[in-house]
Order: C-alpha cells, then sequence, then structure tokens
C-alpha cells in the first residue's frame, strides 16, 4: 500500500508493508511468547476434562503449531457447565470436541485428537516433531504418575501439572524431568482430599488452573525459572510456593 506524506515543502511516498496476518494475530504477546521458541514446540495434552480443556483452547488461542489431546472420556451433560463444552457436543469423544473448538480457534494448528488413554510409548515419536511439552491435565494421583514417568523417558522438554479442588489450585512446572521432587508430591490415592461432589469444579476454577499452566509455559518459553509447586487459593486470595 502506498501512502503519501506531507510536510511544509516536501512531499515523498513512503513505501508500507502489510505485515503477514500470522504476524498480526501475535503482535500483541510476542513479549511474553516468543513466536520462534513457539514455533518449535509439540504439545501434548493429557485429560481434557475441566481443565485440559480450558488448557487447550488456551493454546490453541496463544498460537500454539502442534496439539495432540489424550483422553478416552465422552461429553456427558454433567461435563457442560464446569468443563465448558456446548449441549451439541453431547455424546462426542472429548478429544474431538476439544479438538473442533481449538480449531476452531486456530486453524493453523494442526490437532491430533486421540480417544484413549496415554500409553507408555505414546509420546516416544513426537519428541522428534519438536520440543515436547507436556500438559497434565488428570484426576488420579495414579494416572499423574504414569504421566510423568510417560514423559520422563520420552524426554520432555516441559512438564506441568495442574491440580484443582474446589476453590485450591496447586500448578508444578518442570524444565528437568530428572528432578525427584515431583514425585513426592504423589501422595497415595487414600489421602487424597474428599470434598463433596458438588464441589469438586467450576468453570471459573478450571480456566483460572489452565492459565496458570500456561502461564508457567510461557516463563519456559522465555528461559524464566519455573514453578516447582505453586499453591493458589481463589478463596483466601493466597498464592505461594510450596517447594523448600
Amino acid at each position: 500500500m502506498t501512502e503519501t506524506l506531507t510536510e511544509p515543502e516536501v512531499e515523498a511516498e513512503v513505501l508500507i508493508e502489510e505485515e503477514p496476518e500470522l504476524d498480526r494475530r501475535t503482535a500483541r504477546q510476542r513479549t511474553l511468547l516468543p513466536p520462534e521458541r513457539l514455533a518449535t514446540t509439540n504439545i501434548v495434552v493429557v485429560g481434557v476434562g475441566a481443565g485440559g480443556h480450558q488448557t487447550a483452547i488456551q493454546l490453541a488461542s496463544l498460537g500454539a503449531p502442534r496439539l495432540t489431546l489424550f483422553d478416552d472420556d465422552f461429553v456427558a451433560e454433567e461435563n457442560l457447565y464446569p468443563q465448558g463444552y456446548r449441549p451439541d457436543q453431547l455424546g462426542l469423544p472429548k478429544v474431538i470436541a476439544t479438538g473442533e473448538d481449538c480449531h476452531r480457534i486456530n486453524p493453523d494448528c494442526a490437532i491430533d485428537a486421540v480417544p484413549i488413554r496415554l500409553r507408555g510409548s505414546s509420546l516416544r515419536t513426537l519428541k522428534n516433531k519438536g520440543d515436547l511439552c507436556v500438559f497434565c491435565c488428570v484426576d488420579d494421583v495414579d494416572a499423574r504418575r504414569f504421566v510423568w514417568q510417560t514423559a520422563k523417558i520420552s524426554f520432555a522438554k516441559f512438564f506441568v501439572d495442574g491440580r484443582a479442588t474446589s476453590e485450591v489450585i496447586h500448578t508444578l512446572a518442570y524444565d528437568d524431568m530428572n528432578d525427584d521432587f515431583y514425585e513426592k508430591t504423589l501422595f497415595e490415592a487414600k489421602d487424597a482430599f474428599a470434598g463433596p461432589c458438588t464441589a469438586q469444579a467450576t468453570i471459573y476454577v478450571s480456566a483460572i488452573a489452565a492459565g496458570l499452566a500456561v502461564h508457567q509455559f510461557s516463563r519456559w518459553l522465555r528461559g524464566l525459572p519455573l514453578n516447582r509447586w505453586r499453591n493458589t487459593s481463589l478463596h483466601t486470595g493466597d498464592m505461594f510456593d510450596m517447594t523448600p
């Protein structure tokens, strides 16, 4: 496009180059999400229930180039409000519904919706397609342990685990898969917090938990230190690290 600029006694034509569409889409986030680093990532979201669905949508929104989704569950009526699924998605595999939502937001994202549980060999080939980044969004202690161990043997570059019960959120992020502190947070299932089922999940807690996990991802992209275990209480307004 050509624009004529007029100054006192001076006229000159200045050629203004139009910015590529993708560059315009990322223009306001580049400082926090370096596009050249983001482009090298291959992101896996394990579990697309409450936190995982919101996490995948946020990752697609920020321009993730590749997303692989694992979950063997289907969208049920009780998932609509707390997990953000739509009535027209009832009965669909959650990974298919989530993948469709992500693709509508970011048509350029390569999405692989895998309607099964994560397996020990599931991530081994993915590490060859970019820096493997794993978002653990499962709600079972044994499943978390399995996701961590699978990410570890697959040489993941980034791992984050988001846990939420009622209005308490735990965010655990690592870029060193040999850090043994994470496994110390995996208490026995019998010791897990047991709250009333009516207070287990809300869409606002799920969205905030997803945002905190994605925030750790943005820190990793910028080469900043991660929070190995950050506790956020929406009820009291407190946020603090639980690492020694």
